[in-house]
């Protein structure tokens, strides 16, 4: 099975969305089927399909397990919070 297939879902993980992606999704967390083990970058095609609202923001977004930044071949194990953190903008 590719990483970055999504169509059999083995559990759903939920990510609590932080900033101004929480008024854009309209919800503080997003409820996302993965597969067993997935990496960061499934976690985030997952994302993009299941809530297109949020697809062209994603890309400068992080990807936050527990108290760190997953890369994106990073395997987002089940049982990690989960957090997405818009880019920062300010001066």
């Amino acid at each position: 099975m590719s990483e970055t297939n999504l169509t059999s879902p083995v559990g759903t993980r939920r990510i609590q969305l932080r900033a101004g992606l929480v008024e854009r999704a309209a919800m503080p967390f997003l409820d996302i089927p993965v597969p067993a083990q997935a990496s960061a970058a499934a976690l985030r095609a997952g994302i993009a399909e299941a809530y297109p609202e949020l697809a062209d923001v994603l890309g400068g977004c992080l990807l936050i397990a527990g108290d760190r930044v997953l890369g994106e071949d990073e395997t987002v194990s089940a049982g990690m919070p989960l957090a997405l953190v818009p880019p920062m903008r300010g001066g």
